[in-house]
């Protein structure tokens, strides 16, 4: 994993950015412009796994619902964005007393709060020719922050190399690879995500996305979704997405809502 990541970089240094067609990267917000999210998730799990990025461990059943996960951001210069986020859910179902999140199984159905994270995200590379647009996204998840079962005492992160590729005039891919530490064990966490995308307009898009979480001793979560992104107009977008489980709804189930505003302030 680092020395693909590496590999990656290094390749990314090398391109002529003179050369490169596009003038901004990919999934990242222009100079000057503000950015919110709202999302909306439900999430519900048999299966064992570690939490990152607000993911509750757990090995039996339960539902989890996110209300909402708020994220705010700010493109800063030509290839630099900051921003934080956390969000609140409600959790119902028996959690187990694992990793510093209680003692002994427990019934909850209070609403949590995440924890609280910074992030940054960095251009590396636009778009030009075979190359792809590159940018590396870091999440810092801030110690003592989070309530409840989604408290973490430790920092975490997670690190991800995000890649876009236009391929036809009405298909593209993303791509990213991760890795980081959720705050509560010193695991390393791996993530991987593969999702092709289709233009039907210029404001509407849909896509089928892989997403695969990679924890040593711990079963894979991997996830396939269907998804939707419409631009309703310049500064308001509106995300549909769902999707299960390799083991089937049964085991694994999850949908989401998001809604984007941005703005420009200089």
């Amino acid at each position: 994993m680092k020395n693909l990541i590496l590999f990656l970089l290094s390749i990314a240094a090398f391109v002529n950015l003179n050369a490169q067609t596009d003038e901004y990267f990919a999934n990242m917000l222009e100079p000057g412009i503000f950015g919110a999210d709202a999302g909306f998730t439900y999430n519900s799990s048999k299966i064992q796994g570690l939490r990152i990025r607000s993911v509750t461990t757990t090995d039996v059943l339960y539902i989890e619902r996110g209300i909402p996960e708020i994220t705010l951001g700010l493109g800063l210069t030509k290839g630099i964005e900051i921003g934080a986020g956390t969000g609140f859910r409600f959790i119902s179902g028996i959690t187990p007393g694992e990793m510093g999140q209680g003692n002994g199984n427990r019934k909850t159905g209070n609403g949590d709060m995440d924890p609280v994270y910074v992030y940054g995200k960095f251009g590396l590379s636009r778009e030009c020719g075979f190359m792809p647009s590159v940018v590396l996204e870091t999440d810092f998840y801030i110690p003592k922050t989070g309530t409840k079962l989604m408290k973490i005492d430790d920092a975490g992160f997670l690190s991800e190399l995000q890649l876009y590729k236009s391929i036809t005039g009405s298909t593209g891919i993303y791509s990213s690879l991760g890795a980081g530490w959720d705050g509560i064990t010193t695991t390393p966490v791996y993530t991987i995500n593969l999702a092709p995308e289709y233009y039907i307009s210029d404001r509407l898009n849909l896509y089928l996305e892989l997403n695969g979480t990679y924890v040593k001793n711990y079963k894979p979560d991997n996830i396939l979704s269907l998804g939707f992104y419409w631009d309703a107009t310049n500064n308001f977008s509106f995300e549909g997405y769902a999707g299960s489980g390799f083991e089937g709804p049964k085991e694994r189930l999850v949908a989401g809502a998001v809604l984007h505003v941005s703005f420009g302030i200089y």
